[in-house]
């Protein structure tokens, strides 16, 4: 098997999406679990408005089931026409993010430091893709930050203080509003850290059929 596998780990608060109504607004009692750590639906944004599907659409190809020296692409992204006001572009948006459910899926998180984290590398490593359905994907799971040891313990306590520091600053300058929480409840929470597991299958990068 040639399956590169690799991780990512991240920490932090995301930005409030400017598109988003609700992004702004938030209903007392709801969970802020998803504010603070890095979901499906946050990938799928990503990898749509860095445009991947046209710069790279090899990551939207298999292998032929038909004759496995070819590669097939699932998603021929072409530009919108101005006869249909990009209906056609729409449309492609919808079926591709559809079809990244396919590689992109959410897991349980880490509970045993670094243990689960290189079991679940050493299992990405030695079990088979389905190439003929896809040539990547990603796992994705989130906890307290420094659960996983994808980021070490003492970056994670730097992380950690440096958050409570920001906490005290931000309550000394809160401001209560009418008949809601206050402005920065949450800003409360404890540091979180999301860990993303790639794999791909070595097609992925076959030179040759790329030129």
């Amino acid at each position: 098997l040639s399956i590169p596998t690799f991780f990512l780990a991240l920490s932090g608060s995301k930005k409030p999406d400017s598109n988003d109504a609700s992004a702004n607004t938030t209903a007392v009692g709801t969970s802020q679990s998803t504010k603070n750590t890095f979901t499906v639906n946050d990938f799928e944004s990503t990898w749509m408005n860095s445009d991947m599907p046209s710069r790279h659409p090899r990551f939207h190809s298999t292998v032929s089931r038909h004759d496995d020296r070819f590669f097939e692409e699932t998603h021929h992204v072409k530009a919108a026409t101005t006869e249909n006001n990009g209906n056609d572009k729409d449309e492609t948006n919808l079926q591709i993010k559809a079809e990244l459910d396919r590689h992109a899926s959410e897991t349980m998180h880490f509970s045993v430091y670094r243990e689960d984290l290189r079991n679940r590398i050493e299992n990405m490593l030695t079990s088979p893709i389905e190439v003929a359905e896809k040539l990547w994907e990603v796992k994705i799971s989130s906890g307290a930050i420094g659960s996983s040891g994808a980021i070490s313990k003492v970056k994670s306590e730097a992380i950690t203080t440096r958050q409570q520091v920001s906490n005290e600053i931000r309550a000394l300058k809160r401001q209560p509003t009418k008949g809601r929480l206050w402005k920065d409840a949450v800003g409360d929470t404890k540091p979180m850290e999301s860990v993303l597991l790639f794999r791909s299958h070595h097609a992925l990068a076959d030179g040759a059929s790329i030129m």
